[in-house]
């Protein structure tokens, strides 16, 4: 059977797991398009962020909404033992009101601080409480760590200068999970760069769109910086700034010219927000940076 074909009939929890979704490689951000021979039967399935009151040791297949509940097994340092009884436990209350409730409820023998502590910035308690971005998944920790009497200054978490960026917590989410998507539009809106700039922003797949129909703009794109290349021959020197974009590579490429003013201006790892032209020649996604570009560091 192709891909297409387990998802659309088979939606075991076993396949899921094992056939489908063998390892987090597989998993690109909040979706997976499934790719067959024919494009017209492609369709995208919703992976939504672990759950505590959703989610099982299997990734758990719903159907009739195209959608994967990620699996507990798949958080970091939480073992099939720890979900087993968690799953025990929230069998017999039905389902867990709020962190609290689940701290009352699971024995501490069972989900310790750091099983605790996974949970919460990988997203699981999100939804009982009513969190609306992924920061304020720092109050959630902070409440965990009062209720249970923790000393603040042993988690660096709290301490950390980047706690208050959603697409950080994000960032830790994938470390724990393998899975988590950063609302890049939703944070070129928020970002101090001028309005005109945050209208230009352009996605991956916008990118891909332009190339197609040759059309040539003014972008903005956004991404986490995971590559910095020089490239060039004899005294012709570029650079290339490789984004990561959910999964989605962006090249914004700085010609000899340009070099000294975009020479790095960030370090991997750092997400970034660039304007230029897009390109519309070869096949990959790529920003041409002209004087008027600007690399903002988010």
């Amino acid at each position: 059977k192709t891909a297409y074909e387990i998802s659309r009939s088979d939606w075991s929890s076993d396949v899921c797991s094992s056939d489908l979704f063998p390892s987090h490689d597989r998993v690109d951000g909040d979706t997976v398009e499934i790719e067959v021979d024919n494009r017209e039967n492609s369709e995208q399935i919703n992976i939504s962020s672990v759950d505590i009151n959703k989610s099982k040791g299997e990734f758990e297949c719903y159907p009739e909404g195209n959608q994967i509940a990620w699996s507990l097994v798949k958080v970091k340092g939480i073992g099939e033992s720890v979900v087993k009884g968690i799953l025990e436990y929230r069998e017999q209350v039905g389902s867990f009101k709020s962190l609290k409730h689940f701290l009352e409820t699971v024995p501490k023998k069972i989900c310790n601080k750091k099983t605790v502590s996974n949970l919460i910035i990988a997203g699981a308690f999100d939804e009982i409480e009513d969190v609306q971005r992924e920061s304020e998944r720092l109050l959630l920790l902070f409440e965990f760590y009062e209720i249970m009497g923790y000393n603040h200054e042993e988690n660096e978490i709290f301490s950390h200068p980047m706690n208050s960026k959603d697409y950080w917590w994000v960032l830790k989410q994938r470390e724990l999970t393998g899975q988590g998507k950063i609302n890049f539009s939703k944070l070129v809106s928020e970002a101090d760069i001028k309005k005109s700039e945050k209208e230009l922003y352009t996605t991956p797949l916008e990118l891909e769109s332009l190339k197609k129909h040759r059309t040539k703009m003014k972008v903005s794109v956004a991404g986490i910086v995971k590559e910095i290349v020089e490239f060039g021959k004899g005294k012709k020197e570029h650079l290339k700034y490789v984004l990561d974009n959910n999964g989605k590579t962006i090249e914004c490429i700085v010609w000899e010219s340009f070099v000294p003013k975009f020479n790095r201006v960030c370090d991997v790892g750092e997400v970034i927000i660039v304007t230029g032209e897009n390109d519309i020649k070869g096949d990959r996604n790529a920003v041409i940076l002209n004087d008027r570009s600007k690399i903002y560091v988010i």
